[in-house]
């Protein structure tokens, strides 16, 4: 199978999985509700909490986020992780494994995160992690989201 097909297979069955959720949780249909997953990702040493909690909190307005995908740093990754708990969104982390891939460990991480089939990317100010991120997602058609900058 092709990657892409495997990725489609895999949201299919994850949507699926997450409407008979629904029907155990007492609904009597299942939900035809499609969960947003949005990857968030920007510098380590991002520390505008005000500007990412604004800027996640107008993508929820406009598209319930149901879970937000991150890798696991310090800085945009840990904001967003804080917004998310204390919404009580769905938290999927997918961290660098340093020290069995060395430099590749973030570009493969990020690849990584992007078999969670995100929905969007919303890219906060950062360095070349963020740049090969946003590069990644535009390369497999993601739209990218630049709430500043």
């Amino acid at each position: 199978r092709t990657k892409a097909r495997r990725q489609g297979n895999l949201h299919k069955r994850w949507i699926s999985a997450t409407q008979q959720a629904g029907i155990a949780s007492g609904h009597s249909q299942p939900s035809t509700e499609v969960i947003v997953k949005v990857l968030v990702c920007g510098g380590r040493d991002y520390k505008d909490q005000d500007a990412m909690y604004s800027a996640l909190d107008r993508a929820h307005a406009k598209r319930p986020i149901g879970i937000v995908i991150h890798g696991g740093a310090r800085g945009a990754d840990a904001l967003a992780d804080e917004w998310a708990k204390s919404r009580g969104v769905l938290r999927a982390v997918v961290e660098a494994l340093w020290d069995k891939q060395g430099r590749a460990a973030g570009p493969r991480r990020n690849s990584g995160m992007l078999t969670l089939v995100p929905d969007a990317v919303i890219a906060f100010p950062g360095g070349d992690g963020t740049a090969d991120m946003v590069s990644q997602a535009t390369k497999v058609g993601v739209v990218v989201w630049r709430p500043y900058g």
